[in-house]
């Protein structure tokens, strides 16, 4: 689900397995008769398979997302997101903690890369600041800033307008963030956002010339897998691939400042 400045979604509701239409049907074709009482016994076998693998549970079966296992679930939305935007990457680039989707993603288009960190312990780090310090950040500097997981630890009153700040005309920022995810920290991870909210939040402390695309990524099946740390690894690409507005796992944004 895609969102913009300006515009509002539709909201679709999910089409229920076995419709009125279907129960009508089966009132008077065996065949139908038969074909809803399938689907109700393959509903059946996947409650008690949940059942059951949830009675085995004593907890997340990581407590770091997933990483000690595998990859993350929000891994694949994530870098999908980011190749569709690939071209943005480009110029002098900004990323937080490493540049590794900036060289990933930028390539050759790529001129150099700052990594702004918080923590000077970070051996990658070439700026050493606090985002939620204004002033941190050059102005007018970067033809991409790359914020990815990140928000959720920031003050966007302070945070927000700087980042934006920081990019040339022409720049884009691409934020990723989480809307379905556990927490990091009990105090400093603070904002969990849906595509609206997140939308809400750049159009609040952005200035009004920013031309802001918002959308959501995820589904019920991924965000359950997410909360209790299971792995890309131990999904299907179907299960991964729908998205369905009512389970975003991460919200994702484009922000671009006009050249004039």
């Amino acid at each position: 689900m895609a969102i913009a400045r300006g515009t509002s979604a539709r909201l679709t509701p999910i089409r229920p397995r076995v419709t009125p239409v279907d129960r009508a049907r089966a009132a008077i074709d065996p065949r139908a008769r038969r074909a809803v009482r399938l689907v109700r016994r393959a509903a059946s076998l996947r409650a008690l398979r949940v059942r059951r693998a949830f009675r085995r549970l004593d907890g997340p079966l990581s407590d770091w997302y997933g990483f000690d296992r595998g990859t993350p679930i929000d891994r694949p939305y994530i870098e999908a997101f980011l190749a569709a935007h690939a071209a943005d990457v480009r110029g002098r680039v900004l990323e937080v903690k490493s540049d590794d989707y900036a060289r990933r993603f930028g390539g050759a288009r790529v001129r150099a890369v700052d990594v702004v960190d918080v923590d000077a312990d970070n051996a990658h780090a070439t700026l050493v600041a606090d985002l939620n310090v204004a002033g941190a950040l050059e102005p007018s500097a970067y033809d991409c800033v790359l914020l990815t997981q990140t928000l959720q630890f920031l003050t966007p009153s302070i945070a927000l307008p700087q980042l934006y700040a920081a990019l040339v005309p022409g720049g884009v920022l691409l934020v990723t963030t989480s809307a379905l995810t556990r927490q990091e920290t009990p105090d400093t991870d603070r904002w969990r956002l849906p595509p609206a909210g997140l939308l809400d939040l750049l159009l609040t402390w952005l200035p009004p010339e920013a031309e802001v695309q918002v959308e959501g990524r995820g589904n019920a099946v991924a965000a359950a897998a997410s909360l209790l740390g299971m792995v890309v690894q131990e999904l299907s690409p179907a299960q991964l691939a729908p998205v369905d507005w009512r389970f975003p796992v991460v919200s994702l944004a484009r922000v671009h400042r006009p050249s004039s």
